[in-house]
């Protein structure tokens, strides 16, 4: 049996413990939509969701359609892209360049608007970045608030020892 001042420093060392975790913990999470319609976008190019709503830790940036992640953590990303003058097309979430997911929509003359989704749930490094990539040439995106990418930290993962830019 353990004595008692044992036991009362452990608990203390548990309480600390989970204050350390809450503290350090690093709020992150965006949401962007389209307001203008993205068109002819070209072979391999990211969509820049254009309208930012909410960008908490300035991890998501508009003009590159680019989210960086600034902690090591399991992140939670999920667009929505919808179609834009009767067309099909292909998209993938990529991280690091690297196709993750694909997604397809097809719209035609008979349903000129079709939609496609994806969600995806990944361990990240600190400097990983994740982008909504268009993979066919000179294709359109609905605007007006239709297309949608957001993502948030799930849990931040400390003991990385990942160095960015040095």
């Amino acid at each position: 049996m353990l004595p008692d001042n044992t036991i009362a420093i452990a608990d203390r060392l548990t309480k600390i413990n989970r204050i350390r975790q809450v503290e350090n913990e690093t709020p992150v999470a965006f949401l962007a939509t389209l307001s203008d319609h993205a068109e002819n976008l070209g072979a391999e190019q990211n969509i820049a969701f254009e309208n930012v709503i909410t960008n908490v830790g300035d991890a998501y940036n508009s003009h590159a359609g680019v989210f960086i992640a600034p902690v090591s953590g399991i992140y939670v990303f999920s667009t929505s892209i919808m179609s834009y003058r009767s067309t099909q097309s292909h998209y993938a979430f990529k991280r690091n360049d690297v196709v993750v997911t694909y997604m397809f929509y097809h719209g035609d003359a008979l349903h000129a608007y079709d939609t496609t989704a994806s969600t995806v749930t990944l361990q990240l490094s600190k400097g990983d970045d994740i982008a909504v990539v268009n993979l066919d040439s000179d294709k359109d995106v609905h605007g007006s608030h239709y297309s949608s990418f957001t993502g948030f930290l799930l849990h931040e993962i400390y003991n990385d020892t990942d160095v960015v830019g040095k």
